[in-house]
């Protein structure tokens, strides 16, 4: 019995560990040029998938063909993931001609390279509808604070049964 709840708390603290990991990587930082995502839309359907938790790394130079995550142009504090299609030159500043794969026509505006946030490098289906729960006040009470009180509340009895020994 004593096993199990060592295996089960093990359990917990990777689960709690992982959640906030991620729940770090989704914010408005990246961590050394790396950032998560979650998908909302099904613009880059099929590959990639509504509700997936992407990560995109921040590189130097993007081409045509990679799938990048851009500040938009219209909509403020929105990220978009769609693919270049084309790259232009106006005096001097490159500028990405972007499509998401799901849509039949380019996005309506070229993306400055300087609004680009990240290249895509996998994703992981659903995860973002998870990690969209776990930023929520009820996610964050059922994910985070009731599995560390399980943690907590377990530790503080092996503290107790280890000092009522050493009496």
């Amino acid at each position: 019995m004593k096993a199990f709840f060592l295996i089960f708390n093990l359990f917990l603290i990777i689960l709690v560990s992982t959640i906030g990991i991620i729940i770090i990587l989704t914010g408005r930082k990246d961590i050394y040029g790396y950032r998560a995502l979650i998908v909302l839309s099904g613009s880059m359907e099929p590959t990639i998938k509504t509700g997936s938790l992407i990560f995109i790394k921040k590189e130097k130079n993007y081409k045509k063909n990679d799938i990048v995550s851009y500040g938009s142009v219209v909509r403020k504090n929105a990220i978009v993931t769609h693919r270049i299609i084309d790259i232009i030159k106006k005096q001097n500043i490159k500028y990405f001609i972007l499509k998401g794969d799901a849509n039949k026509s380019r996005d309506p505006y070229p993306v400055p390279a300087t609004a680009v946030l990240g290249k895509f490098i996998f994703a992981i289906p659903f995860l973002g509808y998870f990690i969209s729960f776990a930023k929520t006040p009820l996610g964050l009470i059922i994910l985070i604070i009731v599995p560390g009180t399980i943690i907590i509340w377990e530790e503080i009895k092996n503290l107790k049964s280890i000092f009522l020994l050493k009496r």
